[in-house]
């Protein structure tokens, strides 16, 4: 299955609840946004309503795309579920519950589509409406599509897998049944004679610490240990992310920054918490001064003013800049020069090496043509790999002579490599405008994004442009292997990347194994007004491990101007530059052209931003309230001085302050303990009853903490039996 690469899967739309006049449902295969009346809308809102789609072929189904109107639209779907199987008769496996934005921008989800570790192939998919973003209004899907694996190869053997795994799952419910009810004995018998597992053999031992004996400290520190040892790493991934920006304010009025501009290159030095800035163009002209950013201190120093007066580079923009943070090098390449004013002199592509150390410039090449490497680039990426001490140049614009009367176009290059011990160039991959990568050729482009792993020892290399032609795939190569291939293609119908942007930066997180692209600005125009209507950036997060993109923040100048807004964030921009420190978890931001107002108008402001999510520490501190809510519910019960006590001490601890949600509940309890009809004596035959089925429904709740494949059942048996 690795070896598959996934593709857009046809359907038809079998069967729906119900359709208003004009909005039918075989809408959903045209993506339309413009069209107000493109689109599948329910005749009602009463439940159940869906729709659902036969495929061409059975097939893996491994992801699902929602198109939207082009603008916020009340009849948009705010939560739905997605379900799947090869019978349209059969009970359906649910793949996905889900919610959309309000938005115009398409969204991306992964399915379920492994059971036991084995891909299971469905021929119907069914899609059901939850609650829509208006109050009491239908429910309207604008457009969908589906990717996965068709490939008869793949699916045939796993046709049968289905049946074996429903029957397995048979057996599991039974299971589940039988010790909620504690029929013991036939629960052990069951289990004996199948040899099915119920759940992960950590949760079975859980259940009996935790339902049977009621060993509360005992389950809080058994559960404290799988969670700092991650075995609940793949529920933290899935939650959602939210953005906290910080502007940066000078400590004192008097300090000096660096001033507006655009195009220019930013390094960091993650050891040091420094972070280095070169260049750029300030609306006017090109820049030379060479600034460093002093984390621990807050504030920016000046290292020089004019770097071609210290020994090197002139004044440039469009250029790139690495680091070598373990020699402690900067390394710096290529500049644009405007088409009217390029000469035989000024196109010679110089080649600078800074040493943090000693603080001088080196020139290691006024021309690093006629040293095997590339010519005079601007659009490019480059990358450092300190293990090899080799610096990758990929992509990007050369700069050529103009033609007598005419225009160039700019040529664009493949890969390169500099070693910087031995100071040679390697070309190792040619450009070719043949989407498949080869071993001597690539589809080059410029405007793109690379990201070196420094575990895997990989390059990251998507996006960007080819002369017209936007781009939307992902490439891969080795650095040890030197193999380039293929992740996706980003050219197929419902492509679930983040679409194009004028201009993206990227960088990577090592640990979290994750990329993090920031779009720059991309702007409507009003008809008849020849203005920017709407100005959008966004922030967008891929999982390497789950091969999957997902849009974290975006920002609308519409809501600014309409005052919804009150999050201080950074205005869109393109020509910025970003650095990401990967121990503190910290993006910095600085400058840019924010693509509105002033042709000549570029951008000074400096921002530090964190993607936060539930740490596992939060995690445990969250399962810890669920466990001690429960010991408290069955304290106060039989001794309410001692439960009020142990409110005080012990779940109080817990609560967040400025979570009103856990305030509330805080209370809640408390009242709880004054209510004379909670009491129970110790004799009374129902609080047995109680205390299990209590225990019993926290059990599931923090079963769901834990992957899907490794817990009892979702469903319960009573589920499927019909009256």
């Amino acid at each position: 299955m690795e070896h598959q690469i996934d593709k857009v899967l046809e359907f038809t739309v079998c069967r729906c609840s119900s359709s208003s006049p004009n909005y039918s449902p075989e809408n959903i295969k045209i993506d339309n946004p413009r069209d107000q009346g493109s689109r599948w809308s329910s005749e009602s809102n009463s439940p159940p309503q869906y729709l659902i789609l036969k495929l061409d072929h059975p097939a893996i189904v491994k992801y699902i795309y929602f198109g939207k109107y082009e603008k916020n639209h009340v009849c948009n779907l705010k939560r739905f579920k997605v379900f799947g199987s090869l019978h349209p008769e059969d009970d359906m496996v649910e793949l996905l519950e889900g919610t959309l934005r309000n938005d115009s921008m398409g969204e991306n989800f992964p399915l379920k589509h492994t059971l036991n570790g084995s891909c299971f192939p469905c021929r119907y998919i069914k899609i059901m409406p939850l609650q829509s973003w208006g109050p009491c209004v239908n429910f309207s899907i604008w457009y969908l599509a589906l990717r996965g694996v068709d490939n008869w190869d793949v699916v045939g053997p796993q046709m049968n897998f289905f049946q074996t795994c429903k029957e397995r799952e048979t057996v599991r419910l039974c299971l589940k049944f039988l010790r909620q009810r504690r029929y013991t004995d036939a629960y052990e018998a069951l289990l004996h004679a199948s040899k099915v597992e119920l759940e992960h053999p950590f949760l079975s031992s859980w259940f009996q610490m935790f339902v049977e004996a009621g060993d509360f400290e005992g389950c809080e520190d058994m559960m404290q240990e799988a969670i700092l040892d991650g075995m609940l790493d793949e529920y933290i991934a899935a939650q959602p992310h939210r953005v906290e920006w910080e502007p940066f304010i000078p400590l004192n009025k008097g300090c000096v920054t660096p001033g507006m501009r655009g195009g220019h290159q930013m390094s960091m030095d993650v050891e040091q918490q420094i972070i280095y800035l070169f260049g750029g163009w300030d609306g006017y002209q090109d820049l030379s001064d060479f600034w460093a950013f002093l984390i621990s201190e807050q504030k920016w120093v000046c290292i020089s003013r004019d770097t071609f007066l210290d020994g090197g580079p002139v004044a440039r923009s469009c250029h790139k800049m690495c680091i070598d943070s373990v020699r402690k090098k900067l390394y710096l390449l290529g500049r644009y020069v405007e088409c009217q004013s390029r000469t035989i002199e000024n196109m010679k592509s110089d080649f600078y090496v800074y040493d943090l150390l000693e603080g001088t410039w080196e020139m290691l090449s006024d021309d690093t043509v006629f040293d095997g490497g590339p010519p005079l680039l601007f659009d490019h990426q480059v990358v450092f790999d300190s293990a090899t001490a080799t610096l990758f140049v990929c992509g990007g614009r050369a700069s050529v002579l103009p033609l007598q009367g005419s225009v160039a176009d700019p040529a664009l290059i493949g890969l390169y490599s500099f070693n910087t011990e031995t100071r040679e160039w390697k070309e190792l991959r040619k450009d070719s405008a043949d989407p498949a990568p080869s071993p001597t050729r690539m589809r080059s482009r410029s405007g793109h994004s690379v990201v070196l792993h420094p575990v895997s020892r990989c390059l990251y290399i998507f996006g960007g442009q080819r002369n017209k032609q936007a781009l939307n795939d992902m490439m891969v190569y080795s650095i040890d292997t030197d193999d380039l291939k293929m992740v996706y293609t980003g050219e197929e119908e419902g492509f679930l990347g983040p679409p194009v942007g004028l201009t993206q930066r990227a960088t990577l997180d090592p640990e979290l194994n994750e990329i993090f692209m920031l779009r720059g600005s991309s702007r409507g125009k009003d008809k008849g007004a020849g203005v920017a209507s709407s100005v959008k950036s966004s922030l967008w997060l891929y999982s390497i491990s789950r091969n999957v993109w997902s849009c974290v923040y975006s920002y609308d100048s519409c809501r600014h101007k309409t005052g919804k807004s009150v999050m201080a964030e950074p205005c869109p921009r393109y020509a910025h530059q970003l650095v990401y420190d990967h121990s503190t978890k910290t993006h910095f931001l600085f400058g840019g052209n924010p693509g509105s107002g002033c042709r000549q108008l570029r951008l000074d402001d400096f921002w530090f931003f964190k993607l936060l999510r539930i740490t596992r520490e939060q995690l445990v501190q969250k399962i810890q309230f669920e466990i001690r809510r429960q010991r408290f519910n069955e304290l106060v019960r039989v001794d309410p001085i001692a439960g009020i006590g142990y409110l005080r001490t012990m779940i109080r601890t817990l609560v967040d302050e400025s979570d009103a949600d856990q305030v509330h509940e805080l209370h809640r309890l408390a009242g709880f303990a004054c209510d004379p009809e909670t009491y129970l004596s110790l004799d009374d035959p129902e609080r047995l009853k109680a205390v299990m089925n209590a225990r019993l429904r926290v059990f599931d709740v923090i079963s769901l903490y834990f992957p899907e494949s490794q817990t009892q059942p979702r469903s319960s048996l009573s589920d499927f039996v019909v009256l």
